[in-house]
């Protein structure tokens, strides 16, 4: 698990960090030959989409212009619903 987090931290990708970490595991010369079965670090599997680190913003871009949506709709609705009460 300290390989996994060592080179995680350097490739910034979950998937590549634990293959990486498998097979410095496997080639280490100061881990005996019984430790280096399947057992002992197999049971460490990455879950979920093989890419690194999403770093772009187009996801809060999504948000922000939802939001700005959402806010000209209620300043419409509120224009409309004074201009509505003046008129009874």
């Amino acid at each position: 698990m300290q390989l996994l987090y060592k080179n995680y931290n350097s490739t910034e990708s979950a998937f590549i960090a634990n293959h990486t970490s498998k097979i410095k595991y496997l080639q280490s010369e100061s881990i005996t030959n019984d430790k280096k079965s399947p057992y002992y670090w197999s049971a460490f599997v990455y879950y979920g989409e093989p890419s690194p680190k999403a770093s772009d913003n187009t996801s809060y871009l999504i948000y922000i212009l939802f939001g700005i949506l959402i806010v000209v709709i209620l300043i419409l609705l509120i224009s409309k619903l004074k201009i509505h009460g003046r008129d009874t």
